[in-house]
């Protein structure tokens, strides 16, 4: 049936989500700067509260004192000063200290340790091999840089990413301590997690994805997970399951001290889903200004849509249409923003092809269609019909706006993207008839494209022509 399509593009779009959302955790990671844990009195609860607090992990307080027992007076002295090291930013002196130790007798506890260091710490990730630490004066912020590029060299600093996963995966097979194993498993999450930012390849992410998800699902179970992967493994509930078994692992992570505008805003994502709109536009418009504050355009862009669309559920149409305009202000392809305001027109009995016209014409351009254009235009245009596939009167709509006055569109490739999402389109209303009609348009306008479309117009007449 054709309705496996979208299960695909549904299925694609969480797993894009869950990679994407684990991408903004890691790349907005706090430096390893104490604010201080002194005069926390010794003992289990004090070392588990520690491991639940996100300032005591920035010189990581919460491994290197559990760590303390099981290893001898050399390595607890390398410990002691690689703590504070990590205590004024100099994160890759206090690595160079560790190697020092990590061929001793405890290089199970070093390897867990260095690789937690190197996780949170990490400035440049080059080409998924490698990454690069640096010393950082005072609370200079950790601007982290994905290198993808194949001039750039490997440092005699630099270290391997699967050198660190390799030792990791020693420490976990021959640990003899439970506490060796539990932070094992906290070290090799965020060292996957952080991975998925910037892998070699897809097959090594693909690898990262399914480890870490099996990590983070038994640290879970055991209620061992810190903040920070307390926020990733929230995403992958809100993905893979509900915002109800999400909530409580994004609260965790907010009390436990890992506070930037991503938690708030999921936050209000997951409010919303459980029609708790007060909450949803509170912390999304909370998470929308700090992300303004910081530049963040986009970010705020969506905040700012979760805030209008909180609002018109809660039937308060004049501050929704205020919170999407305010979205598209800072980004004026806002899909969700987009659509928002088409459901407003809609719901006030107007026709919603208003709404929709301008937005659209800022996102085709006037400009010649080239591949580089191309991809974020289909990005955009996919983005817009999943959205409006909530709803059949919105799909409609969007349907309708799409094939409007498109032969004054002077470009071909533009006129075949815009043929092909509204023919899966029709298809989701029922038309098997007229998507096979657009999609056929679709390929002969493609024919006069001279790059390939990021689509498969050939795929979707095929599954087209099947279903009829």
């Amino acid at each position: 049936m054709w309705t496996r399509g979208f299960a695909r593009l549904r299925q694609r779009a969480r797993d894009h989500n869950i990679i994407r959302l684990a991408c903004l955790f890691m790349l907005a990671a706090p430096p390893a700067i104490s604010t201080g844990c002194a005069g926390v009195p010794a003992g289990k609860e004090a070392r588990r509260e520690r491991r639940d607090n996100w300032d005591a992990w920035r010189d990581l307080s919460p491994v290197i004192d559990i760590a303390e027992p099981f290893v001898g007076k050399d390595t607890r002295k390398t410990l002691s000063a690689s703590k504070k090291l990590l205590a004024r930013g100099a994160a890759r002196t206090a690595d160079e200290l560790l190697r020092t130790a990590a061929g001793g007798p405890d290089g199970l506890w070093v390897s867990v340790i260095r690789a937690n260091l190197l996780a949170l710490n990490f400035t440049r990730c080059i080409r998924g091999v490698a990454w690069r630490l640096e010393d950082l004066k005072g609370d200079a912020p950790t601007n982290r840089v994905i290198d993808n590029d194949l001039a750039t060299r490997l440092g005699p600093n630099d270290i391997s990413v699967e050198a660190t996963l390799s030792n990791l995966e020693q420490a976990i097979e021959r640990s003899s301590s439970r506490a060796l194993t539990l932070h094992g498993r906290i070290a090799r999450a965020r060292v996957t997690a952080t991975l998925l930012t910037c892998p070699p390849n897809a097959t090594v992410a693909e690898m990262a994805q399914s480890t870490v998800q099996q990590d983070l699902a038994a640290l879970a179970a055991e209620e061992q997970l810190p903040p920070d992967l307390a926020f990733v493994w929230a995403q992958v509930q809100m993905s893979s399951y509900s915002a109800a078994a999400a909530k409580p692992f994004f609260l965790r992570a907010l009390n436990g001290g890992f506070n930037g505008p991503s938690v708030g805003y999921m936050l209000s994502v997951a409010a919303l889903e459980l029609r708790e709109y007060e909450e949803a536009m509170s912390r999304s418009k909370m998470a929308a200004e700090i992300y303004a504050q910081q530049g963040e355009r986009e970010q705020a862009a969506q905040a700012w849509a979760v805030h209008g669309e909180a609002s018109r559920r809660a039937e308060r149409p004049k501050a929704a249409a205020d919170a999407f305009e305010r979205a598209l202000g800072l980004d004026p392809v806002q899909p969700a923003a987009i659509l928002g305001l088409a459901r407003l027109e809609i719901e006030a009995g107007r026709a919603p092809q208003r709404a929709l016209r301008g937005p659209l014409e800022v996102l085709y351009g006037d400009a010649p269609l080239t591949l580089e254009t191309a991809q974020p235009l289909v990005a955009a245009l996919e983005a817009l019909c999943y959205i409006a596939n909530e709803e059949l009167v919105l799909s409609q709509a969007l349907r309708d706006s799409l094939i409007d006055q498109i032969d004054e569109d002077p470009d071909a490739g533009r006129r075949a993207l815009r043929y092909f999402f509204a023919a899966t389109l029709d298809a989701r209303l029922g038309d098997l008839t007229g998507a096979h009609g657009r999609a056929a348009v679709a390929l002969s306008e493609a024919e006069d494209v001279d790059f390939d479309l990021p689509v498969d117009i050939r795929a979707l007449l095929d599954r087209l022509a099947s279903a009829r």
